[in-house]
């Protein structure tokens, strides 16, 4: 992936519901059983950036229901 393709995924990544991350998340898997080498890589790559943000919405829900 170019830094372009990965300012793009995060950009998505901001703005999309969690539905949508979680869709993008499952649709990345089966992909994931499709590619190898560098495709593989990307796609892993992807799916720890997408990992990250719903922890990181998780934590922040938590936080926000506690005050």
């Amino acid at each position: 992936m170019d830094r372009e393709e990965v300012n793009d995924f995060l950009r998505f990544l901001e703005q999309a519901s969690v539905q949508e991350i979680e869709k993008a998340k499952e649709e990345m898997k089966a992909l994931l059983a499709q590619v190898d080498g560098n495709a593989a890589a990307d796609v892993r790559f992807c799916l720890r950036l997408v990992d990250q943000e719903l922890v990181a919405r998780a934590d922040l829900f938590r936080l926000q229901a506690r005050q």
